[in-house]
């Protein structure tokens, strides 16, 4: 079932009469419907009574970009050395981390003041307020400089643990205990060395019952030359864990494919924001997509290098993958930050929405690059790939800020047979357009294990990562279709 505009389908719980004349059988299908109301947010971190007070510190680069900042004119070499988000960059993950069947927040923080955990009150008391729990939880993690986020259920012990990004600094992997954690990041092998950590994803890539988990880095912030200088000598390596069991990681990134970049060198490595782990063909294992950005640095079509793709890559089943980004259609070069994923024209396909800088930024700066190349965009999914639609109307994608880091789609369940599918963009400095639409249920990139969803009242709702990196997706769909059901998957990012 699809809604028109101008309608949205009700829960068809109770019978339909069958109908005995086209009167009767016109009745019968008006009642099925009911007119679409507007839809308005309330936007309650703005009441105190919420619970949901929130601050970020600033990263330990804010002094050296404060004096930058002052300056009237800057060299080139004083830009390179301008830290990147000297204001830090937050994840968020929507999860229920105590079971209690709603919905709790996790938002890092900078170096001297804790991350926070935000227990939902709804179960308790039947309003929507929040205790910051995370120092007594044990996930504060004040001494870190913390970005992105993600969590999944590692251990299948029936709750969500969380993996929690560090600036330059090692990862937290907090094992959730039944409401309370314990940090175990160096005896599981994930705390990843001192790299640009920016987002990252759970999912099962061998099919062994076991979440994997997938970082998307950077480069080191306190200096912006892979922007402006270097196409590749600064960047920082993705990073893959195999979960072999027993809260124990492999790092397998090079022996799975996943490194062989499309029109890279060998060896080299791009400026990732987000990372998702999707079934693209929904063949029943997941794959990945990873957003990178092209930055300051000159494409193939202005005499440079491109480096800026949607690199995307196909599993086998077992965990072994290969790059199909040119084949996908994807070879799309621009400043690629964040990633969502949803079915937008109702056909049964996944697609794609990908966040960029914008097309009005870099006009504004005075380069004549056309602004479709910086624009973020939707792509549609198909037998053969995906394809770029336009902007239709819209023209194109503008931003409230200088960039676009951060995007999601999230499912909700109308009926038994479909859903409406919200997007949001986020930028730097405000929410700048959110869409709906109907579709049938879907496949999402929720799951990663070949199991079935989780009810509505159950599910875990999504994941997050650092802000600049984009990719959070949510569900609470436990819809019917003829298509495969979605498996597990955690895609946080910041």
């Amino acid at each position: 079932m699809h809604a028109s505009a101008d309608v949205v389908p009700v829960a068809d719980t109770a019978a339909v009469p069958i109908a005995d004349s086209a009167a009767a059988a016109a009745e019968a299908a008006a009642a099925a419907v009911i007119p679409a109301r507007p839809i308005s947010f309330d936007d309650i971190s703005l009441k105190a009574s919420s619970g949901l007070a929130w601050r970020r510190k600033a990263s330990a680069t804010r002094a050296a970009y404060d004096a930058v900042k002052v300056k009237p004119f800057m060299s080139q070499l004083e830009l390179n050395q301008t830290p990147l988000k000297s204001r830090g960059a937050p994840g968020v993950a929507l999860l229920d981390y105590d079971g209690d069947g709603d919905v709790d927040i996790y938002v890092t923080n900078g170096p001297g003041r804790a991350n926070s955990l935000f227990q939902n009150q709804l179960a308790q008391t039947g309003q929507a307020k929040f205790i910051d729990v995370a120092l007594t939880a044990g996930v504060g993690a004040a001494d870190q400089d913390s970005t992105g986020v993600c969590y999944g259920d590692i251990d299948n012990d029936g709750d969500e643990d969380l993996f929690v990004l560090g600036r330059m600094e090692p990862n937290r992997l907090f094992r959730n205990d039944g409401g309370t954690f314990s940090e175990i990041a160096t005896s599981a092998n994930v705390g990843g060395g001192s790299l640009g950590h920016a987002s990252c994803t759970m999912g099962d890539i061998n099919n062994d019952g076991l979440l994997d988990i997938l970082v998307a880095n950077s480069f080191d912030w306190a200096r912006q030359d892979a922007i402006y200088t270097q196409y590749f000598g600064y960047n920082h390596r993705n990073q893959l864990y195999i979960n072999r069991g027993a809260n124990h990681f492999d790092e397998v990134l090079g022996s799975t494919g996943a490194d062989k970049l499309a029109n890279m060198p060998p060896g080299d490595s791009t400026i990732s924001w987000a990372a998702a782990f999707v079934d693209i063909d929904q063949d029943g294992d997941v794959d990945i997509i990873h957003a990178d950005d092209q930055a300051a640095m000159a494409p193939r079509s202005f005499g440079g290098v491109d480096r800026g793709y949607l690199q995307t890559f196909k599993n086998n089943g077992t965990g072994q993958f290969t790059n199909v980004t040119a084949s996908m259609g994807l070879n799309s070069v621009s400043q690629w930050m964040g990633l969502a994923f949803g079915d937008l024209n109702s056909d049964g396909i996944i697609d794609m929405f990908a966040t960029s800088m914008g097309a009005y930024f870099i006009p504004q700066v005075g380069m004549p690059i056309p602004k479709e190349l910086t624009a973020s965009r939707w792509w549609i999914g198909g037998a053969n790939g995906f394809t770029d639609p336009g902007r239709g109307a819209l023209g194109t994608t503008p931003t409230a800020g200088a960039r676009a880091w951060r995007t999601t789609t999230t499912t909700v369940t109308r009926t038994s047979s479909s859903s409406a599918t919200w997007m949001m963009v986020r930028s730097s400095a405000r929410t700048i357009r959110v869409s709906s639409s109907a579709t049938t249920a879907m496949p999402t990139s929720r799951g990663t294990r070949p199991r079935q969803r989780r009810p509505p009242s159950a599910s875990s709702a999504a994941t997050s990562t650092a802000w600049p990196s984009a990719t959070s997706t949510a569900t609470a769909s436990s819809t019917s279709s003829t298509r495969p059901a979605a498996m597990r998957t955690r895609t946080c990012r910041s």
